[in-house]
């Protein structure tokens, strides 16, 4: 399904009039900015580690709504990635990764958030802090 993004984190926030970190926290849009966000500098990572292109980025949903924030696919395989603007991840927030990976056979999944460490959510799926990356 397709779905678009405004990737420019800051120019979202000049267009919300977001200042400082507490107003960027109460608002509604926080979240959507924090995906914004982290999808371009992994993408921007990607095109410095990849520079002709031979990768790819989409977007997953299902009919049923299940989503997955960013999907990238290359050299490297095929990697879905969730993004959580919060520091921890509740176990039903993973069910579309889970059911992807397992639909895919892949490997591992990753969820990238707020947290202070990387860890293993599950046998399959990794947690890595924004801070990383």
């Amino acid at each position: 399904m397709p779905k678009g993004v405004l990737r420019d984190s800051g120019l979202i926030n000049y267009l919300l009039d977001i200042k400082n970190k507490d107003q960027f926290l109460r608002s509604p849009k926080a979240g959507y900015i924090f995906e914004a966000f982290v999808i371009e500098e992994l993408l921007k990572g990607l095109s410095s580690k990849f520079p002709t292109g031979r990768w790819e980025y989409s977007y997953y949903r299902t009919r049923n709504g299940a989503e997955i924030d960013l999907i990238l696919e290359g050299s490297f395989g095929l990697l879905p990635v969730e993004i959580k603007l919060s520091t921890s991840v509740e176990n039903r927030s993973l069910i579309a990764l889970t059911q992807f990976l397992k639909e895919h056979s892949l490997p591992f999944g990753v969820v990238i958030n707020h947290s202070s460490e990387v860890k293993m959510l599950s046998e399959k799926i990794i947690q890595i802090p924004v801070s990383f990356i």
